[in-house]
Parts: C-alpha cells; sequence; structure tokens
C-alpha cells in the first residue's frame, strides 16, 4: 500500500498544510488521503474513531488501516488516545478539512450542474476531489457563491463540536 511519495518541497493539500512544514515532505497519494477524510467523518458522525469504524466505512481490511495509522502516526496526521482511538492531529485535521471540503462542494455542484442524484455525484466526486487543482476548486466555490447560493449548508464542513449525517 502506498499512502505517500517523497517529493521536494511539495505542498501536501492545502495553504494551511504548507504552513505546518517547509522541510522535505511526503506528497499524500489519493489513499492516504481517502483516510483522513474517513477518519473526520468518522468523528463527525460518532464523536470517537476505532480502527475496525474505519476498515468498515472503507471496505478495507483491518491490518490495512493499521499499517495506513502507523504512517499516518509516523508523519504526524494522526495520534493515539486512551483505549487506542485515533485522533487527528492539526496538521491531518487541515488535511482532512480540505479533502472532505472538496468532495462536498464537488458534491453540490454536480448536483446543480448535471441534476444527477445525489449518490452518483457522490461517486463522481470521490473520484475528482483528489486530483482537482486548486485554481479550479477555487473557480466552483466562486460559481457555488454566486450561482447556488441554496446549497451553502451543503457544502460546509461542520467543525468538530458538531455532527452531521452519513
Amino acid at each position: 500500500m502506498r499512502l505517500f511519495e517523497f517529493e521536494a518541497d511539495s505542498s501536501i493539500v492545502s495553504e494551511e498544510s504548507k504552513k505546518i512544514s517547509k522541510k522535505k515532505e511526503r506528497k499524500m497519494y489519493e489513499s492516504g488521503e481517502d483516510y483522513l477524510e474517513a477518519i473526520l467523518r468518522l468523528q463527525l458522525e460518532n464523536g470517537f474513531v476505532r480502527s475496525v469504524d474505519i476498515a468498515h466505512k472503507l471496505g478495507v481490511s483491518r491490518p490495512s488501516v493499521s499499517r495506513a495509522m502507523n504512517l499516518l502516526g509516523k508523519d504526524g496526521y494522526i495520534e493515539f488516545s486512551m483505549g487506542n482511538m485515533i485522533k487527528l492531529t492539526e496538521k491531518g485535521m487541515a488535511v482532512a478539512r480540505d479533502i472532505f471540503g472538496r468532495h462536498k462542494l464537488l458534491t453540490a455542484f454536480l448536483q446543480k450542474i448535471t441534476g444527477v442524484p445525489e449518490d452518483q455525484a457522490e461517486e463522481n466526486a470521490c473520484r475528482v476531489e483528489h486530483d482537482i487543482d486548486a485554481d479550479v476548486v477555487a473557480g466552483i466555490q466562486k460559481w457555488m457563491a454566486d450561482n447556488a447560493v441554496e446549497m451553502a449548508e451543503q457544502i460546509r464542513v461542520p467543525d468538530m463540536s458538531e455532527k452531521t449525517e452519513k
């Protein structure tokens, strides 16, 4: 399983992530982003995250989750609390909120533009969210702000004090 590749002076995901470290970083792969997004969503839904919950949400084996958590922990994206609960660090939260925000934005945008059902829009957003350029995301955000005001709540990423539906 590859979660990262080494790359000098790379941006992990967002401007927030750049501020955290300016030294050589490992560029995160799609699978690493998927794990961080799943952790955030589970924290919002349940208030806590266990490895078994991540395995269930992503449809992967528990050993795969264990290996991924080891890598994410070593790179400072997650930490383990009492009872081996998994918690995002500040660095992990920045990346997770960024990817989840793109996911929600793209899902709403695809629904609005194409009229496809939410599940189809979400499935397509999942494939696009990892590769889309920041300027394209900014353009979509602007378009949504100008043309789809009624969807503002749908694309907002809640804070950790809020719970969201699945």
